[in-house]
């Protein structure tokens, strides 16, 4: 019986796992708009595996990470491997799917789209930056709900007797 190779659900795409967003920035000067933070167990297990459209301003950080594969996906990305001083340690170019990679002097790991971490070298400096109200995710607004007509009225106006307290 042949695996399962249709697409994974939408749901799973990293910027439905996460909710922290923020702007990368690589020698101080800003590199990627929307930088998505693994920080959960689900983001940091599926990690890009369902997001095989990232665009050319997006990445996604691992904190806490010093390995990482590409089994299951169907892209081609690049891995830059960061210090615990927020410096690079590694950049892996063109990592194919079925491949791992990984550093021991990493504490975090760097994903982005096949190509978009080529300016980077070993030794500069990564800061990831909360996002601004500009390059967060957009919650939909919530809707009060409406009032149940006839629900409160009587407890209010004191003609129901268990909103006074007798029996």
């Amino acid at each position: 019986m042949d695996a399962y190779r249709g697409p994974m659900p939408r749901r799973f795409r990293i910027d439905r796992l996460t909710s922290r967003v923020g702007l990368l920035e690589i020698g101080g000067e800003p590199a990627f708009g929307r930088c998505y933070l693994a920080d959960g167990l689900i983001s940091r297990l599926i990690g890009l595996l369902a997001t095989s459209d990232l665009e050319a301003t997006e990445a996604l950080l691992i904190p806490h990470c010093r390995a990482m594969h590409t089994i299951g996906m169907r892209t081609t990305i690049d891995v830059a491997f960061i210090d615990d001083r927020d410096r690079v340690v590694e950049v892996v170019s063109r990592l194919t799917p079925c491949r791992a990679a990984r550093n021991r002097a990493a504490g975090s790991v760097l994903e982005a789209n096949s190509g978009a971490l080529a300016q980077l070298a070993v030794g500069q400096p990564i800061a990831w930056r909360p996002a601004g109200p500009a390059t967060a995710r957009r919650e939909p607004p919530s809707r009060p709900c409406p009032p149940t007509p006839g629900v409160g009225d009587a407890a209010q106006s004191g003609r129901n007797s268990r909103a006074r307290g007798s029996r």
